[in-house]
């Protein structure tokens, strides 16, 4: 972990890791592509005021988000984090926000033991920020349920021009850093309901971009499964 923190703390590196969410973003935008993923490191969804946090340096996909509503003139943008780990620098950004919706699962008790289902927003955001903790062992049909559940009818009052996901894959089956069990079947469904949303909404636009995932191999394998479901594949 610590030669990870060292490589990310290049400057140039994050600025890239930026820039690359930022080149997605234009390319979904003007129909360039459909959607995209982003292989990006550092991750970001820790990232706030405060400085670097949780292996974060610059939020990647708060950096996209407010891009996609000042250069490409998108008025709602919606973020899903399925990251082990609670987005709590994006909750931040966006917490008093009514144009960002953000909804989070994650493990309540892990790091950085942030999330509570009753944050929601405050001011004019009250309501626009949603986190649904799940327990340890969460598997394919709970997080699913969590998706169904409390994404998917939001989503659809909201209305977003745009999806973006914090794509965090801790949350598969033996991480090296959480607990929760999805599998990459499971990754591949989380996926479908995303692109429902952005189909029915904001003309199939996905962006998606890499957060958390610390076993290589199982990483690899989610990232696959996830991006072949982007590609309808």
């Amino acid at each position: 972990m610590a030669l990870i923190a060292e490589q990310a703390h290049d400057e140039s590196i994050c600025r890239l890791a930026v820039s690359g969410a930022l080149a997605a973003v234009d390319a979904v935008c003007t129909g360039e592509m459909m959607n995209a993923f982003c292989a990006v490191r550092p991750p970001g969804h820790h990232a706030s005021d405060g400085g670097e946090y949780g292996l974060c340096f610059y939020n990647n996909v708060a950096v996209a988000a407010r891009y996609a509503q000042k250069k490409h003139k998108l008025a709602r943008i919606l973020i899903v984090d399925w990251d082990y780990h609670h987005g709590d620098g994006t909750e931040w950004a966006f917490y008093d926000d009514p144009t960002v919706l953000f909804f989070s699962t994650h493990a309540l008790d892990a790091f950085p033991r942030t999330g509570s289902a009753d944050k929601t927003g405050k001011g004019k955001g009250d309501g626009f920020n949603i986190n649904v903790p799940l327990p340890r062992g969460t598997d394919d049909k709970r997080i699913l349920n969590a998706f169904t559940e409390h994404l998917v009818p939001a989503a659809n009052k909201f209305r977003p021009d745009l999806v973006l996901i914090s794509a965090g894959f801790d949350s598969r089956k033996d991480d090296l850093l959480g607990d929760f069990a999805v599998t990459d079947a499971g990754f591949a469904e989380l996926t479908k309901v995303v692109m429902s949303i952005a189909a029915t909404h904001s003309r199939s636009r996905v962006v998606s971009i890499l957060e958390g995932g610390y076993n290589a191999e199982g990483l690899a394998l989610a990232v696959e499964s996830h991006v072949k479901t982007l590609l309808g594949t």
